[in-house]
Order: structure tokens, then sequence, then C-alpha cells
């Protein structure tokens, strides 16, 4: 029988609910009904949009949050020196590797007619000039840091924004009550007759 059951799960592929769901639930078991809702395929045509709302908003905030306080705290915006203009080293750093050896430095040296002292600064300079400056290092860990406190804070904010519309003035007598009533009963003495 279980090789039969193989044979039918080849044939439907991966769509198949032997490989997705447990033993006794198909795929007819997860339409939503009037007791019960569940995620569905088309709930993946959101994740592009929402993926692009975040991204933009990342963008907004660190251009006109996180950069105006970087600059408050002068934090500078110049990267590091650049490196002047070689095309061999540039070949050799874009092509063959970052960190060349000694035998590779001294190859170069002859090459160039260069101390190797100095094509190893070149190479220095190079590297640091593909890491991002403090600046936008700065705008990324605030954005990151504040996309981070708004979802760990998330449901708390939700929860009081649902308990402020749901609960109306009719009910906050009743709520009073309710939380009045159990510290009521533990006042009164238990006196048998």
């Amino acid at each position: 029988t279980s090789a039969s059951a193989q044979g039918d799960m080849s044939q439907e592929g991966l769509a198949s609910h032997r490989f997705w769901l447990p033993h006794n639930v198909t795929w007819a078991d997860l339409k939503n009904t009037d007791e019960a809702t569940f995620p569905q395929a088309e709930d993946l045509y959101l994740a592009c949009p929402l993926a692009f709302c975040i991204f933009m908003i990342r963008l907004v905030f660190e251009r006109f949050i996180a950069r105006p306080c970087a600059m408050g705290l002068k934090i500078q915006a110049n990267g590091p020196q650049k490196a002047q203009p070689n095309a061999i080293l540039e070949k050799v750093f874009t092509a063959i590797t970052k960190h060349p050896d000694e035998k590779r430095l001294e190859g170069l040296s002859k090459q160039l007619d260069w101390d190797v002292r100095t094509i190893q600064r070149w190479f220095r300079q190079r590297r640091n000039q593909e890491k991002p400056s403090t600046l936008a290092r700065f705008c990324e860990s605030m954005s990151v840091g504040a996309y981070l406190q708004c979802s760990m804070n998330w449901p708390s904010f939700y929860q009081k924004a649902i308990d402020r519309l749901v609960v109306t003035k009719e009910r906050q007598p009743r709520m009073h009550t309710h939380t009045l009533k159990p510290v009521g009963s533990l006042e009164q003495p238990n006196n048998p007759k």
C-alpha cells in the first residue's frame, strides 16, 4: 500500500496533500468556513507590495529623520580616503583578489615600479572605499532600530487601540462592576448561621 501511495504522490507532484499535510488532513479541510479562516495562496500576492511599502518607509525614514539626527550629532558624511586611479591595480582588485599575497605584491611592484608598501596601502584604501560611510551606517542602524522597536511594540499598541475603540461609555460601568465584584466577594465574611 505504501508503494501505491508513493506512486499516487509522484503523479500528483508537489501539490499532493500527502507531502504537505498530516495523515487525516486534505486540502479540502483547509477551505474557509464560517467557523474557521485559513491562510490562502492568494495571500502571498500581498508580500511584494508590503515589502515595497516597508522599503519606501525605510528610505523616507533614513532621509528625513535619521540623516538630520546624524548631522545634528556631527557624524561625518564623507567616506574613507579614495585610492588614486590605477588601471592595473584596479584590474587585479576586481578580477583576481582583494587581498594579494607577497608574491603578487612583488610582481606588481616590479611591473608598476612602486614600493610594495605603497601597493599595500592602495589595496587597503580601495577595500575601504567599498565600505559604507559612518553616516550611511548610522542611518541604516537607526532605521533598523526603529523598525524593531515598532515591530515589538506594535501588538501592545494595536491591542490598546482596539480596546479604546471597543470600550464605549455604556460598557465602562459594567467593566468596573466586573472588576469590583470579585474584590467585594473577598471582603464579605463567611458567617455560617
